[in-house]
């Protein structure tokens, strides 16, 4: 059975390595840079939101991956053929793009000629807004949206690797039913409304082994008018204790074991199958979006796939519950020298 914390705590002890390992309702273990005892360029910082509508998708992030940093905005318009991504980076911050140390404070800011980004929280929401000078073809990218805080849909994981004794992985997943605001492309307007929307935020603070990969799935909807999502991983740690996997049914939690990611062949847009004990699942993508990027010293690649899910996911008091063309998305995720 997975351990769950439900106590605060220091995350890492004095020699860096993690005080306890497992799963937390709310960001319980107390993070602080300082503790990490391997090199400042391996630490992993990071804080990004994935948002999707009837009409696009839209991913913003900051991230401070130790040799390099990267704000980086990506849009995919479901109607059109519009898919891109730009990325800024900085060259060994080594820390100075300074986001906090926590998801439950400060702003995570970056600001420079070219790009203005910045998260924020206030009382009980998010408020994420950027303009991007030049995103596409000489088109401005401005994006003004707020999430309502949703602590229900929240899961927090400390997680080992097992053969890297220096590494671990601390990340905060949640999901966001509803959010609302406007992102604008150029002449292009999207409009977020409460209905037909839904986020993911992806905080974390981690050491990484050198190359990793994994994948990831995210599902919001509602089954004969009970509210459904959820967020499921194959990775990214090596660890069978415990997993970055959850259900949320009817406003409650329900804790999942690691999911299995499969394709029916080599061809990204073929179905997929997920599958753990009490949860089986196909995946049939209808947009696939691929985006690579050098990093000098290392690369990173990854696939976002956005389509429809249907299957069956067994919840407490052996409750099944069927889904059928509930739209999500997978995201498969290849870090080589880092």
């Amino acid at each position: 059975m997975e351990n769950e914390i439900t106590k605060p705590q220091k995350l890492l002890d004095k020699n860096g390595a993690l005080t306890t390992t497992g799963w937390a309702r709310d960001l319980l273990l107390q993070y602080d840079r300082d503790d990490v005892k391997a090199p400042k360029r391996r630490i992993k910082e990071w804080e990004s939101y994935l948002l999707v509508s009837d009409g696009c998708a839209l991913q913003l992030s900051i991230a401070n991956l130790g040799y390099v940093g990267l704000v980086s905005a990506t849009l995919v318009d479901f109607r059109q053929s519009l898919q891109h991504t730009k990325t800024i980076k900085k060259v060994l911050p080594l820390g100075a793009m300074a986001l906090p140390y926590s998801s439950k404070y400060g702003d995570a800011t970056y600001t420079e000629k070219r790009v203005g980004m910045n998260f924020s929280k206030a009382s009980a929401k998010r408020y994420l807004k950027t303009e991007m000078l030049n995103f596409l073809d000489g088109k401005n990218l401005y994006v003004n949206v707020e999430l309502e805080e949703n602590k229900q849909h929240t899961l927090v994981c400390a997680l080992p690797f097992t053969k890297e004794n220096d590494c671990f992985h601390y990340s905060q997943k949640t999901i966001y039913p509803h959010i609302s605001g406007i992102v604008r492309c150029g002449g292009e307007e999207y409009s977020f409304q409460s209905t037909n929307t839904f986020g993911l935020m992806n905080w974390g603070r981690s050491v990484w082994p050198r190359s990793i990969s994994w994948n990831s799935a995210c599902l919001n909807g509602s089954v004969s008018g009970e509210p459904i999502s959820f967020y499921v991983s194959d990775g990214p740690t090596d660890s069978e204790q415990t997993s970055e996997c959850v259900c949320y049914y009817r406003g409650r939690l329900h804790k999942l074991g690691k999911v299995c990611f499969s394709r029916s062949n080599a061809d990204w847009g073929s179905a997929w199958n997920l599958s753990t004990k009490g949860m089986s699942l196909t995946f049939e993508p209808a947009i696939p979006y691929r985006r690579s990027a050098s990093m000098g010293l290392g690369s990173h690649q990854s696939i976002l796939l956005f389509g429809l899910f249907s299957g069956a996911v067994t919840v407490e008091q052996n409750k099944t519950i069927t889904i059928r063309s509930l739209a999500g998305f997978i995201e498969s995720t290849q870090n080589t020298n880092w």
